[in-house]
């Protein structure tokens, strides 16, 4: 019994030494749209223009969303604009085309809860989800 334990350690080491090099990632906060998979995106984002103006985009499963506008005037919030779209968001490219046939396009980043469009980390300008 003993010799075989002792013929059975080194398959164990060499089990342990390839499990201790699978590991997390260190960015699983991270996406730029890897793959064809646009999920991590689904859900509303809001960016603060100023104290009197905010955005919010809502993104759906289905690649269609929604993009309003909010004032504060006359003592509240108002909705000042929406308009619905269809998007596409793969290998870090974000394509979003507007009901009023406008289509912008180009690179996102979903970094540390925050979407950036434009895909640079900006601290001054970005959308966070809520």
């Amino acid at each position: 019994m003993k010799k075989f334990i002792l013929s059975f350690l080194p398959f164990l080491m060499m089990a342990m030494c390839v499990c201790s090099f699978a590991s997390c990632s260190d960015d699983d906060d991270d996406d730029a749209g890897n793959g064809s998979n646009s999920s991590s995106i689904v859900g509303t984002w809001r960016y603060d223009d100023s104290d009197e103006c905010y955005e919010l985009m809502t993104f759906k499963a289905g690649g269609t969303g929604s993009y309003t506008v909010y004032e504060y005037y006359d003592g509240g919030w108002h909705d000042t604009e929406t308009m619905t779209f269809t998007y596409t968001a793969e290998n870090g490219i974000m394509t979003i085309t507007y009901s009023d046939g406008d289509v912008q396009s180009g690179s996102y980043l979903i970094k540390d809860g925050k979407l950036y469009l434009g895909g640079e980390v900006d601290d001054e300008y970005f959308y966070y989800r809520v």
